[in-house]
């Protein structure tokens, strides 16, 4: 028996709860990007609805080049502006726009559209992936009506990477616009992937017998800043913050082979991207430890590195949003592969521990739903080293909201468009049964396989738990 399991029989109650997940494996978009393209282009002949001659211009940019922007609207794109064109259907005048959606591993796609709403002409579609480096354009691709979307695109989208992008052309002046446009997969929308603001750790006061206790940092959103201090009464063992250069070891990166988002243990559908530079707190030493944030933050982003042979027992619940594992689509991290797993207890005194466990050498990246001032954890056990970073989709007065009024904010409603306060889902696939075309169907979630059953020892009683996210 290891010490950290030594530790955790001298506090976990005889009811011991044990739960797994991680949504590495969910599908993905990153948010709709704007390219203005060259002005107004003479056509050779009118363009029609029965025609493709107002595409003749149209040429793509490269997916890195250097007039993408933001969109007016990421998520929706949300483009209006006045029409150029000085003649009714003898000029065309075209925006791009791209999105990236990630299709992990062993996912069946059995439909794949994108739908408009209020467009002004029209639209074509083009997919770039593996299959078709060069792009792909077929008679399903056009749109031309105000709302209105395309064929099924399913057959022509892999797994990993679909590069998708919207040839906008405005062909009369009477208006050039593109107010929305979703991504439909499976019969549901794919929402874009949140941008994290992480924390930059920039000092380190108090020491303990040479070791710093509390370090400062700072999140800056796009509309304020938030203070973070992080306080730990046992001392921290490393702390590579102000240090945080070009000679700095970046320990957030893949594997040691460079930072690759799409594959990064950090990274998922709930998380766009990696930790921001190399800036991390490195733990060591068992007992509590406290962050604390100047205002609420919403929907706190907790990514970690190298938890061998120890674990976190937080006051808060949490899911787990992606670990290192190349079962899970994702590569190792710095120190290797492992999984994360999570085990609900109840201590004792009455009170309940969310402990973050794993096997091997886990990285990943946890997530905390609601808005908070603190947060408190215990680490588990003495081990050198684990590394830890935070960060935020937004503060509290930024990303709470409760969309269709029902009492449950969006980041807890597995319906957020459909009032259903009763929360019901039938099938336990996460998805609400009012919002959900099959709320009696069967197919459940990815779930992790958190390895062999665990023992865990506890006053008066052992208790063996297999913890495989069932």
């Amino acid at each position: 028996m290891n010490i950290q399991q030594k530790i955790m029989g001298l506090l976990v109650a005889v009811m011991l709860v044990s739960a797994g997940t991680a949504s590495a494996a969910s599908i993905s978009r990153t948010p709709w990007e704007m390219n203005s393209g060259q002005g107004v282009f003479t056509l050779t002949s009118p363009a029609s609805t029965t025609n493709l001659v107002a595409y003749d211009f149209a040429v793509i940019p490269s997916a890195n080049d250097a007039g993408w922007g933001p969109a007016p609207d990421p998520d929706v794109i949300g483009f209006s502006q006045t029409s150029i064109v000085p003649t009714c259907l003898w000029g065309a005048d075209y925006t791009y726009f791209q999105t990236f959606v990630d299709v992990p591993a062993n996912t069946a796609v059995t439909q794949f559209t994108i739908n408009f709403s209020g467009m002004d002409d029209g639209a074509r579609i083009s997919i770039f992936n593996s299959n078709y480096p060069n792009g792909l354009i077929v008679p399903g691709s056009y749109v031309w009506s105000a709302n209105g979307g395309t064929s099924d695109l399913s057959p022509y989208v892999v797994s990993g990477q679909n590069r998708v992008v919207v040839t906008q052309v405005d062909v009369c002046p009477s208006g050039n616009n593109l107010p929305s446009a979703s991504v439909v997969l499976n019969g549901q929308t794919v929402a874009v992937t949140p941008n994290i603001f992480w924390t930059d750790w920039t000092s380190a006061d108090t020491t303990i017998s040479g070791q710093p206790i509390t370090v400062i940092g700072t999140i800056t959103t796009p509309t304020t800043s938030v203070n973070v201090t992080y306080n730990n009464p046992q001392g921290i063992y490393l702390q590579q913050t102000i240090f945080a250069n070009n000679s700095s070891t970046d320990y957030w990166q893949n594997n040691r082979s460079g930072r690759d988002p799409t594959t990064s243990p950090y990274t998922s559908a709930g998380v766009a991207n990696i930790p921001t530079g190399t800036d991390f707190i490195a733990l060591a030493y068992p007992g509590s430890q406290t962050l604390t944030f100047s205002q609420p933050v919403a929907n706190l982003v907790f990514s970690y590195a190298s938890l061998n042979g120890n674990g976190y027992a937080f006051d808060q619940d949490f899911e787990i949003l992606s670990f290192g594992n190349p079962a899970q689509g994702n590569d190792c991290g710095y120190w290797g592969c492992g999984t994360s797993y999570k085990q609900v207890v109840t201590l004792p005194n009455g009170n309940v521990e969310y402990r973050l466990l794993g096997t091997g050498e886990p990285h990943g990246t946890i997530r905390f739903l609601g808005a908070f001032n603190t947060v408190s954890w215990r680490s588990l056990s003495l081990e050198f080293w684990n590394g830890i970073t935070v960060g935020i989709a937004g503060v509290a007065a930024e990303v709470v909201t409760d969309a269709d009024g029902d009492g449950i904010i969006d980041v807890n409603d597995n319906c957020p468009s459909i009032p259903n306060p009763d929360q019901a889902d039938a099938d336990g696939d996460g998805l609400g049964d009012v919002c959900d075309p099959t709320p009696n169907g069967t197919t459940q979630p990815p779930v992790a396989n958190a390895g062999a059953a665990q023992t865990v020892e506890s006053a008066g009683a052992t208790t063996a738990v297999t913890l495989n996210g069932l």
